[in-house]
């Protein structure tokens, strides 16, 4: 370690670095420091940096109590002010420093500090806003009806893996015929391509669902290349519930199911 002296106004100056460091005023034991440095460099006091690596004051005695006994409350107890400014400042800190990581190409480090962000600012939204909700008991079940047998499988492996429970029938006349069987799914999605036999006939497989009570809950979205007026389908409590664009990727039919699924979550 280099010790230097220096008297107020006095500087060192690092020049490989373009920073200056200035006395500025000296009281007691404490010295006001002041510092010139580029903005790319990264300034900190000493105990920040370790109160960001540290946990929390009495977090092990939270966890300890956390595993020992169940909650009784589903909010958590409010935060100190004292530790949000510190949690807040170890974000503040964590993403300077990865600016500066990435500016040196160490991304790996990056990374690691910016997981270390995160990690404060769920423990900050979970003191100010309690526990987040719990997950659904069950995915909703979705009846597919896809005359294709590439685009069923296709969209069938897409909402499975986006959490639904998926049958998948080529026409109306196997969609009527499982919803006799096994009961009612949540949704259904319906192809609505031109039919070339009366067990494609989307317009007749909708009719069939809205005659029957047992199933007048069941929501409908329709998924075809035309509009309504051409396939003499309506939209509301005698016809599908929403009508679609055929979907030319996943996201598309994910956004377009999504919304018919809030209100069939249990």
């Amino acid at each position: 370690m280099l010790i230097l002296s220096r008297k107020p106004n006095e500087k060192l100056v690092l020049p490989s670095v373009n920073v200056a460091v200035q006395v500025v005023k000296i009281l007691g034991n404490s010295v006001r420091l002041g510092i010139e440095a580029p903005q790319d460099v990264p300034v900190y006091r000493e105990e920040l940096l370790k109160s960001c690596d540290a946990p929390p004051a009495g977090a092990h005695r939270h966890a300890e109590q956390a595993t020992q006994s169940p909650a009784t409350d589903s909010k958590s107890s409010p935060m100190a002010r004292e530790e949000l400014e510190r949690l807040l400042d170890c974000v503040v800190f964590a993403f300077d420093f990865a600016h500066s990581a990435l500016d040196r190409g160490e991304i790996q480090e990056a990374r690691r500090v910016l997981a270390k962000a995160i990690q404060h600012l769920e423990r900050i939204r979970s003191q100010c806003f309690g526990p987040r909700p719990t997950p659904d008991s069950r995915s909703p079940r979705l009846l597919l009806v896809e005359r294709d047998s590439q685009r069923r499988k296709s969209m069938a492996e897409t909402l499975r893996s986006a959490g639904y429970e998926v049958e998948a029938v080529e026409d109306g006349c196997r969609a009527l015929d499982l919803l006799s069987r096994q009961g009612r799914p949540d949704i259904l999605l319906l192809d609505f391509s031109p039919a070339r036999s009366r067990c494609e006939d989307a317009a007749a497989t909708v009719r069939a669902i809205r005659s029957n009570p047992a199933w007048s809950h069941l929501k409908v979205i329709g998924l075809g290349r035309k509009g309504e007026a051409e396939i003499n389908v309506s939209i509301g409590a005698r016809g599908v519930d929403r009508w679609i664009e055929t979907p030319t990727s996943p996201e598309s039919l994910l956004s377009g199911v999504e919304s018919k699924t809030e209100s069939v979550r249990s």
